[in-house]
């Protein structure tokens, strides 16, 4: 005598689909006038004589923050800059949006 056996059936998982940012497209950016790119592992640099800022993931870091850029750039103090070693970094500006974005701020911060 044959028994019936039922199968069970796995529940299909739903996963919602998160929003990716936009990515930053190095390669895209046009530089301002004299602005070198270097790129490492890590962080890309973008640099003209003593001004320099450097792209961390979405931050971008700078040796000498301005005000155009407004309330953005967030000024790190003495005590900050000695105790985590930041060297010649003043300041980071958080939340990079997207290529047209760094374009914008690179173009203030070399002007």
């Amino acid at each position: 005598m044959a028994t019936a056996t039922k199968s069970k059936s796995n529940p299909i998982a739903i996963v919602a689909v998160k929003a990716s940012k936009p990515l930053i497209d190095i390669s895209a950016v046009k530089l301002p006038k004299g602005v070198e790119c270097k790129t490492t592992k890590t962080a890309t640099s973008f640099i003209r004589n003593t001004k320099k800022a450097i792209l961390k993931g979405r931050a971008l870091e700078l040796t000498n923050p301005i005000k155009e850029l407004g309330d953005r750039v967030k000024k790190y103090s003495a005590k900050v800059i000695e105790k985590c070693h930041l060297g010649s970094v003043q300041g980071v500006l958080p939340g990079v949006k997207d290529t047209i974005d760094l374009q914008k701020i690179l173009r203030t911060y070399f002007k």
